[in-house]
């Protein structure tokens, strides 16, 4: 378990004091040649991704797809396998659309709407991202909130074992008849944190 705290710590990237930082991703270009398509898909680390999913409901970001029939090969060739960055995801499409041909305006206009579209929705996803994380540095330098994402926990009352992949500052869901939030002082006034439970320990 401490293994993968100190990892998912890594990660996370998420310090004690109210300063929060990007996390890492980059967009994968791939070149299919059963499909006859070039795919642009956006990726981070797995747990941080289904923690996005899972955690947050937040939905996936749709890959962009371009048909191979519009660039020449020298084109294809030259595609980098992935870019971390705006100006360089930018830059990309520029190269990709300067070398198209044998297309109408009217499916031009719709790749260079689903180009312009991956990159907003990257943007949106990375801003709600870091707030979210702005928030959650602030309320620990406060000390609001008692452990930070990557911290080993034990439950007091079960006693399993989890990592803490997230919290909310105030609960999301009506939790106002758990047996542990009427027994406390605070209510449904306290951080409720997300823990990823051992299954060792689930199943003693």
């Amino acid at each position: 378990m401490s293994i993968i705290a100190t990892a998912y710590r890594n990660l996370q990237s998420w310090p004690r004091q109210a300063v929060a930082r990007e996390v890492p991703w980059k967009i994968n270009v791939q070149v299919s040649h059963i499909t006859k398509k070039v795919v642009m898909e956006f990726w981070e680390p797995v747990i941080l991704r289904e923690i996005r999913y899972r955690v947050h409901r937040e939905e996936p970001i749709v890959p962009f797809e371009m048909s191979m029939r519009y660039l020449d090969q020298t084109t294809v060739d030259s595609l980098p396998s992935k870019v971390d960055n705006k100006e360089a995801y930018c830059n990309l499409v520029w190269v990709l659309f300067r070398s198209v041909r044998n297309i109408d305006s009217g499916e031009a206009t719709e790749l260079a709407f689903r180009a312009q579209r991956l990159q907003n929705s990257i943007s949106s996803l990375l801003e709600k991202d870091l707030q979210r994380r702005t928030e959650h540095a602030r309320a620990i330098a406060q000390g609001h909130v008692q452990f930070n994402v990557g911290d080993v926990v034990r439950h007091k009352q079960f006693g399993y074992r989890g990592i803490v992949i997230g919290y909310d500052l105030k609960p999301i869901i009506d939790v106002s008849n758990w047996d542990g939030v009427k027994s406390s002082s605070k209510g449904i006034e306290q951080p409720f944190l997300h823990i990823l439970s051992d299954v060792h320990d689930l199943g003693t």
